[in-house]
């Protein structure tokens, strides 16, 4: 079985063998100290809002959601760039 992705890119089960150990909600719903931010764009096709927002959900606190009128390609949004390096510099106290 294998399932369609966006640009022609299939995700079969020998893929999803491989990948099934890295469960990113386990990873990010752990306790920690440090603060998490989550940076999704509305027109990402890569990446369905819904699964951003469901790794975000599954995260522990402290986190911080941000969407952005922007695609997969976060890197080349100005807004996204300012907010990362604002998150970096000035972090929230935990």
């Amino acid at each position: 079985m294998a399932l369609e992705l966006s640009r022609g890119r299939v995700f079969t089960e020998d893929l999803a063998a491989v990948t099934d150990w890295f469960d990113l909600a386990h990873f990010v719903g752990v306790d920690r100290r440090a603060q998490l931010l989550v940076q999704h764009g509305r027109a990402d096709r890569t990446v369905p809002m819904e699964a951003g927002r469901a790794l975000f959900e599954a995260a522990a606190q402290p986190k911080l959601w941000a969407e952005y009128d922007w695609d997969h390609g976060l890197d080349a949004d100005p807004q996204a760039r300012k907010d990362r390096v604002e998150f970096v510099m000035n972090p929230s106290p935990s």
